[in-house]
């Protein structure tokens, strides 16, 4: 019974359901949460490195990752 009632809880927790909320934040409280949160992102995602043991596609693939982020950094 009670390995039962555990798995009926993971079921609960891992659920992809939609909930609905009823606390929203304002708008101003949206756009700083945003600016916050880029923020963050920019302080802890440095430019990724290749070696030359690398593939031309690993290579690509870096150099698109390094321009995103330089592009989503830049406005900050």
């Amino acid at each position: 019974m009670i390995l039962l009632l555990t798995l009926n809880a993971c079921a609960f927790l891992t659920d992809t359901a939609e909930t609905e909320t009823s606390i929203r934040p304002t708008r101003h409280q949206a756009k700083q949460f945003s600016s916050e949160g880029r923020l963050a992102a920019c302080l802890l995602f440095d430019p990724i490195s290749w070696s030359s043991h690398d593939t031309d596609q690993t290579i690509i693939k870096v150099k698109q990752y390094n321009k995103a982020l330089e592009l989503y950094c830049k406005s900050l």
